[in-house]
C-alpha cells in the first residue's frame, strides 16, 4: 500500500511539474525525466502484480518518498528565492535503477515469477456507469423476526413515550436493524415526524438536539429507538429491549452468498464447500461476513488500498462527503492518472469499487441520484488506523478542543513537515500569509464558525500564487474577501469555494508581445463569487467549469454575464442571485441544475429556461419570479425531476401532467396566496414527493386531495409532507380535514 501510494504520488508530482507554465521548460532535462518515468512505471507494474514482499515494498516506498522530497524541496526553495534553476535527476535515476535491479533479482530468485499469469484485479478505469445509490435500506438477512418485534413495539397503542433499545456488540447489525425499521413504510405512514441522529464517543449536543428538536412527548404515541453496545444502558430504559444476536450457520451462509455472489445469484457447487467453511469461521458476525463477501467477490487491489486505508482520518459515526475525500485522495497523490479520464473520474471509479466491496456504505444521495455522502463502520476505521500506523503510512495527531489548540497543531505540522499538502481547519487564527508559506499545499480549507463582521476588504494575499500546485481553495470567515488577479496564474486549481463570498478581480490583460495566458483547464467549481465580470476573457480562462455560483450586488457588473454565459459549454450547475435576466437569454445546453434568487423575472420568462434539453433541477428562490399566475407551455421542462418554488405572489398555477412529464419531487415554500396545487401534478407517473412548508391552507388541502386520489388508484409510492410555521395553523388544518374524515 505505502509503496504504491509513494510511487504514484511521485509520478503525479513529475507530471504536474512538466505541465506547469513556470517549471515545465527549465526544471528537468527531458531525457532524464523520461528515464526516471520509465523506471517508476516498471516499479509500479511490479507492485500491482502483488508478488512483492513487505521488506521490498518498504524499500521502494522509502526511495520514492526520498525522491519526491528532493524534487519538491527544490521547488520550494526556488519559489522562496524567486528564481528557477534546473534540477539534476541523475542521482534519483541511479536510486531507482538500483531498486529496479533489486526487483529483477527478486524475480529471478523466485524462479520465473515474472511469468506467472496476472491475477485478476478490478480495472480502475473500467467503470463507466454513473455512481448512484438506490436510496434503499441495506437488505437484512436473518433479522426478519427481530424487525417484526421492533415494528410491533413502535406501533403499539401505548400513548406515552416509549424508549426501545437495541443492544449488541459492534458490527453485529444494530444500526442496520434500526435503519430498516426507521425507513419502513409502516413507520413512515404511522408517525407524523421522524428524525435520526448519531451519537458517537465524540459528539455535539447542539448537533444532536438540532436533529431531534421536533421529537417530544405529548402523550401522542412518540417512540425513541437507540442502539448501544452496553447491556446496562439497555436495561436502564426497561425490560422491553431487542438484544441483537449472532447469526446461525444457515443465516451466515445465506448472507455470505448474497454479498459474494451478487451477479450469479447463488454459489456455484464447486465453491459451496469452502464457502460454508468461510461462513462458519465468521462465527455469525454480520459485519465480518459482509466485508469478507465483498472481498471474495473482488479482492482489494493495490490501487484501492491507499484510498481505503486513508479513510482512517475521518471521525467515527459521521457522514463523509464524497467530494471531500475524493479531493483529498487527489491532493495526496493516490490517484494514478491516465489519458482518457480526469483524476476525479478515476477516483469515482475507485469509490464505486469500494462500495461494491461493502467497505464503504452509501449515505445520502444528491438530486440526480449520485452519492453525496458515504459512511464507514467504526470497526473498519479502527482497522484503517492500525494498518496505516503499522506501515507508517498515516500518523494521526489529535489537538485539544480549543481553537488555539488547532492553531498549535498547525504550527507543529509546520515545523515537522515543510512539504505539507493538506491544510483543513476550523476556527484557526493563522493568517493566509502563514498558510501560503507552505507552498506545496494542494488542499486548503480554512473556515470559521464566527464570521468576521468588520467592514474592511481583506485581500487574499498576493503570495497566493506561490501555491504552485494547489487544487482546492475553500476560505471562509470574512464577508469582504478580495482575490487579486494573481489567482488566475495557478494552473492546477480545480475547486474554488468561499462560503461568505469573494470579489474576484479580472485576469491580467495579455501583453502585445506575449499572447499566452494561463487557462485553468482543471477548474470545475467556482462558488460564491460576488459581482463576477463574466467577460469573454474570463470565459476563455475557465472553459471546463461545471459548477458556478454568483451573487450580483452591483447590477452593472452583470452586463457581461448576459452575453457570455452561453459560451461555458461544460457548465452543469448555475446558481444566480440578483441577476435581472434578459428575455430569450441563451444558456449552455449542458445545464442540469439551475437556481435563481432575486432575479425579478415574470413567469412567462421561464420559457427559455424550460427549453434547456438537460435541465433536471430548477430552484426558484425568493424574489426570483414575480406575478400571480403561471401558465407553463407544453414541450418544456421535458427532463425536469426536481422543482422548488418560493413565491409570495403566485395565486394560480395552471399545469397538467404533460407540462412536467418526469417530475419526481415538488418542493414549495411560502406560497401564501396559492389557491391549489394543480390536480394534474398528481397524475405525473414519476412523482414521489410533494413537500410543502408554510403554504396556504387551501394549497395544503389540495395536496391531501391529490394524495387520496392517487391512493385510490393504487399508487402507494406518493408521499406528501406538510409543515406550518405556527402550531395554530397546524391545528386549524387538522380541524378542517377532520370534517372530511381525513384524520
Amino acid at each position: 500500500m505505502a509503496a504504491y501510494a509513494a510511487v504514484v504520488s511521485l509520478m503525479n508530482v513529475i507530471y504536474n511539474i512538466q505541465n506547469h507554465h513556470q517549471f515545465s521548460i527549465s526544471l528537468f532535462d527531458e531525457k532524464q525525466a523520461e528515464s526516471l518515468g520509465e523506471k517508476l512505471d516498471f516499479l509500479l507494474d511490479f507492485i500491482e502484480s502483488n508478488h512483492s514482499t513487505e521488506l521490498l515494498e518498504s524499500e521502494i516506498a522509502s526511495a520514492a518518498h526520498a525522491a519526491e522530497d528532493v524534487i519538491e524541496s527544490h521547488i520550494v526553495d526556488q519559489i522562496h528565492s524567486g528564481s528557477i534553476s534546473s534540477l539534476d535527476l541523475q542521482k534519483l535515476i541511479k536510486v531507482m535503477d538500483h531498486m529496479k535491479d533489486k526487483v529483477v533479482h527478486f524475480k529471478e530468485e523466485k524462479g520465473g515469477l515474472s511469468k506467472v499469469h496476472q491475477q485478476y484485479s478490478m480495472s480502475a478505469t473500467s467503470s463507466t456507469a454513473p455512481i448512484t445509490g438506490g436510496g434503499k435500506s441495506t437488505k437484512m438477512v436473518g433479522c426478519e423476526e427481530e424487525l417484526i418485534q421492533l415494528l410491533d413495539a413502535f406501533t403499539g397503542r401505548q400513548p406515552s413515550l416509549q424508549i426501545i433499545p437495541i443492544e449488541g456488540m459492534g458490527g453485529i447489525g444494530k444500526t442496520t436493524l434500526a435503519r430498516n425499521a426507521y425507513e419502513s413504510r409502516l413507520i413512515v405512514n404511522h408517525f407524523d415526524i421522524c428524525a435520526w441522529a448519531t451519537i458517537s464517543q465524540e459528539y455535539s449536543l447542539k448537533e444532536i438536539f438540532s436533529k431531534l428538536l421536533s421529537g417530544k412527548d405529548n402523550n401522542n404515541g412518540s417512540r425513541i429507538i437507540l442502539t448501544t453496545r452496553l447491556s446496562n444502558v439497555a436495561v436502564h430504559f426497561g425490560s422491553s429491549y431487542v438484544s441483537k444476536k449472532f447469526l446461525d450457520e444457515d443465516k451466515s451462509w445465506k448472507l455470505l452468498c448474497e454479498k459474494a455472489f451478487v451477479q450469479e445469484g447463488c454459489c456455484t457447487p464447486e465453491l459451496e464447500k469452502i464457502g460454508k467453511k468461510i461462513a462458519k469461521k465468521c462465527k455469525g458476525f454480520p459485519l465480518l461476513i459482509v466485508v469478507i463477501g465483498g472481498l471474495l467477490r473482488n479482492h482489494l487491489p493495490t490501487h484501492l488500498k491507499p484510498c481505503f486505508f486513508n479513510m482512517g482520518i475521518f471521525p467515527k459515526d459521521r457522514d463523509i462527503y464524497v467530494s471531500k475525500f475524493i479531493a483529498l485522495w487527489i491532493a495526496e497523490g493516490f490517484i494514478k492518472p491516465n489519458k482518457t479520464q480526469s483524476l476525479e473520474e478515476v477516483a469515482e471509479c475507485y469509490l464505486k469499487d469500494l462500495i461494491d466491496m461493502n467497505l464503504l456504505l452509501v449515505g445520502r444521495l444528491r438530486w440526480n441520484g449520485k452519492i453525496k455522502t458515504c459512511t464507514i463502520h467504526d470497526l473498519l476505521i479502527d482497522l484503517c488506523i492500525k494498518t496505516t500506523q503499522k506501515e507508517k503510512f498515516l500518523y494521526l495527531i489529535k489537538s485539544c478542543d480549543s481553537p488555539r489548540g488547532i492553531n498549535n497543531a498547525f504550527y507543529f505540522m509546520k515545523i515537522l513537515q515543510r512539504l505539507l499538502r493538506v491544510f483543513d481547519v476550523i476556527d484557526c487564527d493563522s493568517s493566509m500569509n502563514d498558510i501560503v508559506e507552505q507552498v506545496d499545499l494542494r488542499y486548503v480549507k480554512k473556515l470559521s464558525y464566527f464570521r468576521e463582521l468588520d467592514h474592511t476588504s481583506r485581500e487574499l494575499c498576493l503570495s497566493i500564487s506561490l501555491l504552485w500546485n494547489v487544487q482546492t481553495l475553500n476560505i471562509g470567515g470574512t464577508e469582504r474577501l478580495v482575490a487579486l488577479s494573481e489567482i488566475w496564474s495557478i494552473p492546477q486549481l480545480t475547486h474554488l469555494e468561499f462560503p461568505e463570498g469573494i470579489y474576484l478581480m479580472e485576469p491580467p490583460l495579455r501583453s502585445g508581445q506575449n499572447n499566452d495566458c494561463i487557462v485553468l483547464k482543471n477548474l470545475q467549481t467556482l462558488k460564491r463569487i460576488k459581482n463576477l465580470k463574466l467577460s469573454e476573457e474570463v470565459c476563455k480562462r475557465i472553459p471546463n467549469v461545471k459548477i458556478l455560483k454568483i451573487r450580483y450586488i452591483d447590477k452593472s457588473s452583470c452586463d457581461n454575464f448576459q452575453y457570455n454565459i452561453g459560451t461555458l459549454h461544460k457548465l452543469e450547475s448555475l446558481n444566480l442571485w440578483g441577476v435581472n435576466l434578459v428575455r430569450n437569454l441563451k444558456f449552455p445546453s449542458s445545464l442540469k441544475r439551475f437556481t435563481l434568487t432575486c432575479s425579478n423575472l415574470d413567469w412567462e420568462d421561464l420559457t427559455g429556461i424550460g427549453s434547456l434539453p438537460n435541465l433536471e433541477v430548477l430552484k426558484l428562490g425568493k424574489g426570483s419570479v414575480l406575478g400571480s399566475e403561471w401558465n407553463p407551455i407544453e414541450g418544456e421542462f421535458l427532463c425536469l425531476k426536481y422543482l422548488s418554488i418560493v413565491s409570495f405572489e403566485l395565486e394560480y398555477w395552471n399545469a397538467e401532467s404533460f407540462h412536467f412529464p418526469v417530475l419526481e419531487k415538488l418542493v414549495v415554500d411560502a406560497l401564501w396566496k396559492l389557491y391549489e396545487i394543480p390536480s394534474g401534478i398528481g397524475e405525473i407517473p414519476t412523482l414521489a414527493l410533494i413537500d410543502m412548508d408554510d403554504c396556504s391552507e387551501s394549497a395544503a388541502i389540495s395536496a391531501i386531495r391529490i394524495l387520496e386520489e392517487q391512493e385510490s388508484q393504487g399508487n402507494d409510492d406518493l408521499r406528501v409532507h406538510i409543515k406550518f410555521m405556527w402550531s395554530e395553523e397546524l391545528e386549524g388544518f387538522k380541524s378542517s380535514n377532520l370534517q372530511f374524515g381525513r384524520y
